[in-house]
């Protein structure tokens, strides 16, 4: 392995913490799973960290909440 190999951007993204996984952007990154909620089915809406910050009637109504809120949604399948 050579020095480029050795110092690239692979390397060290495999190695990074959580802060500067903020810092590339991490942090506007959103997803929605379904859920129930005293019977009913609802999305809630997820950081990418996984802590849940919002709750949704419908996975439309989810993705619509997160751009309008400045997040990029993204589908976990």
């Amino acid at each position: 392995m050579n020095d480029l190999q050795r110092n690239s951007p692979v390397d060290g993204a495999a190695k990074a913490s959580a802060e500067p996984l903020v810092a590339m952007g991490l942090s506007v990154v959103a997803y929605a799973r379904p859920a129930e909620v005293e019977g009913q089915p609802v999305f809630t809406i997820h950081a990418a960290d996984g802590s849940q910050i919002g709750l949704a009637p419908t996975r439309e109504y989810a993705h619509g909440a997160m751009i309008e809120h400045g997040l990029i949604p993204v589908s976990l399948h």
